[in-house]
């Protein structure tokens, strides 16, 4: 665990596995990497505040896939924190490569608001 001071609010950070927290007031941000190619990773971004945002989501493979759902797993299991892809109320998506925007297309992302 480390804490940053950023503009004097200290940002605590907290890893379990490959799960990492960062936590200031009522704000909580869980990086998860995913598997998207060869050996490339992307990162997702649950915001946890008032609603549940995510940044970012992977290309939409099997690996990338089970990697989210252990990350899920930490955040509920190790962080205690009740959230799932079903809690999410919108996506932000970064930029135009697929790695950031490939898993869209699968059923779990119905129906969420999607930003560009």
């Amino acid at each position: 665990m480390a804490t940053v001071s950023i503009n004097g609010t200290d940002v605590v950070e907290t890893q379990s596995g490959t799960v990492t927290r960062y936590a200031w007031g009522s704000t909580r941000v869980y990086r998860i990497p995913v598997h998207s190619y060869f050996e490339h990773a992307t990162n997702m971004y649950f915001i946890v505040d008032s609603e549940v945002t995510l940044i970012d989501v992977a290309l939409d493979t099997p690996q990338a896939r089970a990697d989210l759902e252990a990350g899920i797993e930490t955040i509920r299991g190790e962080f205690r924190e009740d959230i799932g892809i079903e809690d999410i109320g919108g996506v932000v998506i970064t930029h135009g490569h697929a790695d950031h925007w490939g898993m869209l297309s699968n059923p779990m992302f119905s129906g969420k608001d999607v930003y560009i």
